[in-house]
């Protein structure tokens, strides 16, 4: 947008002083964009002198035209010439300040330029056009007119230094800033669209199309074709001044006039370039993340299927290995079993591993003939492939048949227990430890004296057979604890709603770190092939299905106390 936009309403009707108003116009303007643009201060004080000439000149033009009028004499010529002078001065002392400072041509003589412009062509030379006119000075009612001009003249002065403040403004906007009509055209762009670009005003208003990249172009063009669109926000690449294209978000409104109807639109734009690197920078980081998580999760998801299928092998296993332990209590059958079940879960371990194998050699063989097939070739045959098929049909039939046989043993010795279908009922855990003792007597009497220290208990609601495994798992345990010879001292006594069951033995005692692990599954100090480690654990479920307590205290060197507290009356949940 030119500083000085001239047009037919400026013209007074003498055409030679029209022609050089409209090129003191063109002057000031190009004054405006050099300045705009950073020339160097050389032109800047070319145009700046070019100005000052010109002005004299047209000032002489206009006086040789009055005097020729025969208007000399009269007061507006008076007038005239002295604004001239004024102007002149005016003009003078601006510029040789700021050359004399060597400061650069500021705001306030473009500002004094276009004001005194607009005045001086509207008021002084319009009255001076129809002095010539008449011949003679101006009558009553043509002052009146005049007096209306000037009225004008001033308003379109005042309108003239509004367009330059908004211009003021827009140019110390922080952001890059433009101005449409309603044909589309941009006749104004503010200094960061020049400094960003590199183009000059004058080069924006005709052809800013060409900074925008070319694939972005013809979308933001049918964004501004209608007539108040409600554009809203756009992205687009920018060329900069040094070539490199920057991504704008620019954000237009509507400009309507007075009477509603639409003018064009004023827009500003921000560079995002940093923002999209960023967006696209945690974009790929996203997209990274995900491929990674994707890959775990498949990863995770056919682990959890293994795990899960072996879960329940071992859930099986682990019933089974429950059942067979209960078993072991009634006589050595129990070991005979143990080494039954080990016996087919040691080699389905080892068929598993090697199928195992043979699993992550199939896997690697199909990734690769998804890429290079000759590469998988040639893996079938190191690996010996049809060897690896035949192996793993032997394989999985063994492990079938190993499975198989520890289902049937657990089977037929489930079928023989029938321990879980006992009923509640009201024991003498006095008795029931002497009957438990009776039974394991054997395992103990070469080894342990046994001390009873019974005082009265009542009865206490359980399920007895379960309850006499437990004593019998601890008793057991009592008797190995005892390398040669010690003592086995049995208690009871009550405790408020409780019963306690003490079992002492002088055996070898338990660290604290093997002490604190005791009740655990399959935790056991033994050597391989003497035990599950699943006793302990076994009885420690049975005292919680009652509601009671099992509790261990152990010294190596010294012994070991179990100590078992049932509740007197049955517990609802227990049920």
């Amino acid at each position: 947008m030119a500083l000085f936009n001239w047009d037919a309403s400026y013209c007074i009707g003498i055409d030679k002083v029209d022609r050089q108003h409209e090129h003191l116009v063109a002057i000031v303007n190009r004054l405006d964009e050099a300045v705009a643009a950073g020339r160097d201060d050389g032109e800047i004080k070319g145009i700046l002198k070019e100005a000052l000439q010109y002005t004299q000149y047209h000032f002489k033009t206009e006086e040789t035209l009055m005097a020729n009028a025969g208007v000399v004499d009269t007061e507006h010529f008076r007038l005239h010439k002295r604004q001239h002078e004024e102007f002149v001065q005016t003009v003078v002392t601006l510029v040789g300040g700021l050359l004399q400072n060597g400061q650069p041509v500021t705001g306030e003589l473009l500002q004094f330029l276009i004001k005194w412009l607009a005045e001086h062509i509207l008021g002084s030379d319009r009255e001076m056009a129809r002095v010539i006119a008449a011949g003679a000075a101006v009558e009553d009612d043509d002052a009146r007119l005049l007096d209306a001009e000037r009225a004008e003249s001033k308003l379109l002065a005042a309108l003239q230094e509004s367009e330059w403040r908004f211009r003021v403004i827009a140019d110390a906007a922080p952001v890059l800033m433009w101005m449409s009509q309603a044909d589309g055209r941009r006749p104004f762009f503010n200094q960061r669209w020049t400094d960003f670009t590199g183009l000059a005003r004058s080069e924006l208003e005709h052809g800013w199309q060409s900074a925008v990249h070319p694939d972005h172009l013809a979308a933001l063009e049918a964004r501004y074709a209608g007539a108040d669109s409600g554009v809203g926000s756009v992205e687009y690449r920018l060329r900069r001044h040094d070539g490199d294209y920057r991504w704008m978000r620019e954000t237009a409104v509507a400009r309507h006039g007075a009477d509603g109807a639409f003018e064009g639109y004023v827009g500003s734009c921000v560079d995002i370039t940093d923002l999209k690197e960023h967006e696209a920078a945690l974009t790929r980081e996203v997209e990274a993340r995900t491929a990674e998580l994707r890959d775990a999760n498949e990863k995770l998801a056919y682990d959890k299927a293994a795990l899960q299928a072996l879960f329940e092998r071992l859930q099986q296993t682990q019933a089974q290995l429950l059942q067979s332990e209960k078993m072991a209590s009634i006589g050595q059958l129990a070991a005979g079993v143990a080494h039954e079940i080990n016996n087919p879960v040691g080699y389905v371990k080892s068929n598993l591993n090697a199928l195992g194998g043979y699993l992550n050699d199939l896997v690697q063989i199909i990734e690769t003939f998804g890429t290079d097939p000759a590469a998988a070739a040639q893996l079938i045959r190191d690996r010996d492939f049809a060897f690896m098929r035949e192996d793993a049909g032997k394989l999985l039939g063994e492990s079938l048949e190993g499975v198989d046989r520890v289902q049937h043993i657990v089977q037929d010795l489930k079928n023989f227990s029938h321990v879980d279908q006992a009923e509640w009922q009201a024991a003498d855990l006095g008795r029931s430890l002497d009957s438990t003792l009776t039974l394991v007597w054997n395992d103990l009497k070469y080894k342990a004296e046994i001390v009873k220290d019974y005082q009265p208990l009542p009865p206490v609601e359980c399920l007895s057979r379960q309850i006499n495994q437990v004593f019998m798992n601890i008793l057991v345990n009592a008797g190995q604890a005892i390398a040669q010879r010690g003592t086995i001292t049995l208690r009871t006594r009550a405790e408020g709603a409780f019963a306690v069951v003490e079992i002492a033995d002088t055996g070898q005692g338990m660290p604290p770190e093997v002490a604190k692990r005791i009740f655990e599954p399959f935790f056991t100090t033994k050597p391989v092939g003497s035990g599950t480690g699943l006793g302990l654990s076994i009885a420690y479920g049975i005292v919680k299905k009652h509601h009671g307590s099992l509790e261990v205290e152990s010294t190596p060197g010294k012994g070991t106390t179990f100590r078992l507290r049932l509740p007197f009356a049955r517990a609802e949940a227990a049920a």
